[in-house]
């Protein structure tokens, strides 16, 4: 249904939104009435819009794009900043690994938490945030890893990395503990 268009798929989905919905209603409601075909004041659609699939198309495409360019975009800087291609690859990796274990947890808790974990604009927000969140720590301990390379050139490059995330760890703590108490008093 999704590639089809025509009133009959509109009437379709709006005989499916009201055989799921009409229980809701504290007062009685016939099917005219929710889809707006009535005079009456009880309505239960104020207004629908529908997204043919070509558009739709169009937007997971563009979607795509913009997250590759950003991808590039962000390996380009880490890469150029730090001198080293790893260091790009690294960054994705790390923006890679925490987005996808949000969405993992989120995905595992949906139906068992009693609240609502609908993909949404605050979600997409959230996941923005973590993005930023992520590699800002990233770029502080990459720059950390270079401050220490240059200064312990004798130590082997694991210990440099080891006192580098070890050095940066009670700030990142700091930084997600005190979001979090923010995030909780809005939740």
């Amino acid at each position: 249904m999704i590639d089809d268009i025509g009133v009959e798929v509109d009437s379709i989905v709006n005989a499916k939104l009201f055989n799921g919905l009409k229980d809701f209603y504290s007062t009685p409601l016939d099917y005219k009435n929710f889809a707006g075909d009535s005079d009456e004041k009880l309505i239960g659609i104020l207004s629908s819009q529908m997204v043919g699939p070509t558009i739709a198309d169009d937007i997971k495409q563009r979607a795509v794009w913009a997250i590759v360019i950003a991808l590039v975009v962000i390996f380009i800087y880490i890469a150029a900043r730090f001198r080293r291609w790893q260091f790009g690859v690294g960054g994705l990796v790390t923006l890679a690994h925490d987005a996808m274990i949000t969405v993992s947890i989120y995905s595992l808790f949906y139906g068992i938490l009693p609240f609502n974990l609908e993909i949404d604009q605050s979600f997409i927000a959230a996941i923005l945030t973590i993005i930023g969140y992520s590699i800002n720590d990233t770029v502080i301990i990459f720059d950390r890893i270079r401050e220490y390379v240059g200064l312990y050139p004798k130590r082997g490059f694991k210990d440099n990395i080891n006192a580098a995330v070890n050095s940066t760890l009670g700030r990142t703590f700091m930084t997600s503990g005190t979001t979090f108490v923010v995030l909780l008093s809005v939740f």
